[in-house]
């Protein structure tokens, strides 16, 4: 066996197949590194992290860049590695932990690069020349899907235990007409209130015919329109008829007996006749109208007014200001909380027990209004705040819904709500509630629902306000939902005939 100490095995020649340098090959090297010096100091400014030397080269001397490069060892002191002063190699020096350290300790600062990890790594992208990149058109945001969705949420006297129910000699002690300032941070929110009134003086401001196109166009349901009844407060009673069965009754073969205050010119009125006659199951209709005001003549004759709220109880009363009735914007709840307290006050009157009552409102911001919501809360059995699809998204307009009377005919209570009424012919502006705050404050549960039915109408108002702005700033803009879609949808779901049936 050959080993290393044998003499005729070391001196054995090995041919590699590498041949020795010759002087032309060590002058191509020396002029190979002048010009990559100079070359990589050209680019010393540059951005060096793209820089290659081989593509600096012309293209003949690329391929034999390889064969010019200089090897200065020849196979035997190659095989054997460079030595060192001390006769270890270069590669067994560095593997030693004190020469490590040492020369750590001469490396010039400058010479030490330091790497960011793979967390500060940020990645390169490479764009293509702008003539190169296919132009793309964005997609068409796809329409949303239309909201059908209808507020349901009733509330309960006494379901609860901060809910107290009182009796009707207690209601009557708390009716005490005071003074109030309006504080919207008690049921609402000031900054939305402030965003709401800031965007309806904004929205008034324009032209009436460029303000009345662009409400049209920002609500999905104005196309339904008034369908075939006079005027809209038909089509408003048809979709909350539809959402709670206001009249669906179990007496078969009764009449069906209505009031309908302050309803002019009628559209109310309209509904429950047509709605009856189409429904029919053997049940008849018979109505009593008021209008909120009308001159005497010498043909009309007041006969026994007293045997009117003696003889006569209703199973549904509605109250529906007429139009032009109330203010503009926060104004409609001022301007008409006199108008819904006598509301109240005629429906106590007529109204059977177990009866429903549905009523027209605003805002529920002033205490005066709350005091009303607030009473009714502990006349009925479930009051609900709603808002019908076909009702102005872009204004205050709701309603309250009124289930199963408790008391039928106080007059204690009545007596004390007509003493409310008289205080507003002395000093109006002394008239700012009729319920003292505690109170309110003390029902929890009433007030935390009044405060998010406000915020929960007030924030759709905001939207509906500012979708009719940007239909101001752009009349051209497309509608979201196709009209005959949505009256072909709302016509089946509020089971109302065609036209042409």
């Amino acid at each position: 066996m050959y080993t290393d100490a044998d003499p005729n095995y070391r001196d054995t020649p090995v041919y590699s197949g590498i041949p020795p340098p010759s002087l032309r090959d060590v002058q191509g090297q020396s002029r190979y590194n002048d010009q990559h010096n100079r070359q990589y100091n050209n680019h010393q400014q540059d951005d060096l992290s793209r820089y290659n030397p081989q593509r600096q080269l012309p293209s003949g001397q690329r391929s034999n860049a390889a064969s010019n490069r200089y090897h200065p060892y020849t196979t035997a002191s190659h095989d054997a590695g460079p030595r060192s002063g001390d006769g270890r190699s270069y590669q067994q020096q560095r593997n030693d932990p004190y020469q490590q350290q040492h020369y750590q300790q001469q490396q010039p600062p400058q010479q030490q690069q330091h790497y960011p990890g793979s967390s500060q790594l940020q990645p390169v992208t490479s764009e293509a020349p702008p003539h190169s990149q296919p132009v793309t058109t964005p997609a068409a945001k796809p329409a949303p899907k239309l909201d059908m969705r209808t507020s349901t949420d009733f509330i309960e006297c006494g379901s609860e235990q901060d809910s107290i129910q009182l009796s009707l000699e207690e209601l009557c002690a708390c009716i005490q007409v005071g003074t109030a300032k309006v504080d919207y941070d008690f049921l609402c929110s000031n900054d939305l209130v402030k965003t709401a009134i800031e965007l309806g003086v904004k929205g008034s401001q324009v032209p009436d015919d460029v303000r009345i196109t662009a409400k049209a166009k920002s609500n999905p349901f104005d196309c339904l329109d008034k369908y075939t009844f006079m005027n809209r407060d038909a089509m408003k009673l048809a979709a909350l008829d539809a959402t709670f069965h206001l009249t669906r009754t179990d007496n078969t073969g009764k009449t069906f007996m209505f009031a309908d205050l302050c309803g002019g010119p009628g559209g109310f009125t309209e509904y429950l006749f047509w709605r009856m006659h189409h429904q029919s199951r053997g049940i008849s209709a018979r109505g009593y109208g008021m209008t909120l005001q009308s001159a005497a003549t010498k043909h009309q004759y007041h006969w026994h007014l007293e045997n009117i709220p003696s003889h006569i109880t209703v199973n549904f009363t509605q109250g529906q200001q007429e139009e032009g009735s109330g203010g503009k914007g926060v104004q409609s709840e001022h301007a008409a909380k006199r108008l819904i307290l006598c509301e109240v006050i005629t429906m106590l009157t007529c109204l059977k027990q177990d009866g429903t009552f549905v009523c027209k409102c605003f805002d529920i911001f002033e205490e005066f209004t709350a005091d009303l919501v607030w009473l009714l809360y502990q006349l009925f059995g479930s009051i609900c705040i709603t808002k019908p699809l076909t009702s102005d998204p872009a204004s205050s307009e709701r309603y309250l819904i009124c289930r199963r009377l408790r008391f039928q005919h106080p007059i204690k209570l009545i007596d004390a709500l007509l003493r409310v009424n008289d205080a507003f012919d002395k000093d109006p502006e002394q008239v700012g509630r009729f319920v003292p705050r505690q109170v309110l404050e003390k029902d929890e549960v009433f007030s935390d629902y009044v405060k998010m039915r406000n915020m929960k109408f007030l924030l759709k108002q905001i939207d509906a306000l500012e979708q009719m702005e940007t239909y101001i700033a752009n009349p051209n803009r497309p509608v979201l939902h196709l009209p005959d879609r949505v009256q072909s949808q709302c016509l089946q779901e509020w089971n109302l005939l065609p036209t042409n049936e």
